[in-house]
């Protein structure tokens, strides 16, 4: 997100580097979102096997946006709203592979591999959460939903009435880099490299740089 003192920019949408493309002053005041580019850890490729340095492209494009915002007296600030980890095909889990699990839920998982909201049958609650955490061990750990909402892990504020709905009986906080899922049937088997969605550093502390132009 760019934030121009002064001045709204909008990108060129036909412009080869989002943002940094066609910027030109128009109107006091404004916020430019700019369109996202394409994360290669989140498809297809570990960190350590992608070319180049990470952010490479994205620092060069931040450049020359600068460079055409010259002179306009803008306050540019570049963020982003989570960061990743990389989760090895050892660290990926599947609820299929928990024995009992899946036959315990009402639905699929909800929410992220990382944190994993689990809807269990009425009444099965704790034998959920003992097999869940015989099965995990060290790997992640078996939380009633409650106790994030109620220790703020989903912001402050009263919690809306139908809250509840979307997180579910149990929360499944994975550790160190290690995922969870489960498949709908016919869904692809599809795994992405990066993560986000987790209590990690990586994860929950973003970026801040100012400039000006």
């Amino acid at each position: 997100m760019l934030v121009m003192k002064g001045r709204i920019h909008h990108p060129d949408p036909g412009g080869d580097d989002p943002g940094a493309r066609g910027a030109t002053p128009q109107e006091p005041g404004g916020i430019l979102r700019l369109r996202p580019r394409p994360v290669p850890q989140q498809r297809s490729q570990p960190r350590e096997q992608q070319r180049g340095e990470p952010g490479e492209s994205d620092d060069a494009a931040f450049g020359e946006l600068l460079l055409r915002l010259a002179g306009t007296e803008s306050m540019v600030v570049l963020t982003a709203d989570h960061g990743f980890v990389d989760v090895a095909e050892d660290e990926a889990l599947e609820l299929a592979d928990a024995p009992g699990l899946s036959a315990l839920l009402r639905f699929p998982l909800c929410g992220e591999p990382r944190v994993a909201y689990c809807h269990v049958q009425a009444g099965r609650i704790e034998e959920f959460m003992q097999r869940a955490a015989d099965w995990l061990g060290d790997r992640g750990t078996a939380r009633p939903s409650r106790a994030l909402v109620d220790e703020g892990w989903l912001g402050p504020g009263i919690p809306h009435p139908r809250l509840a709905e979307r997180v579910g009986d149990v929360a499944l906080v994975m550790s160190g880099r290690h995922t969870i899922r489960d498949r709908t049937p016919g869904e692809s088997r599809h795994r992405h490299i990066g993560n986000h969605g987790g209590t990690s550093e990586d994860e929950m502390r973003v970026p801040l740089v100012l400039a000006r132009a």
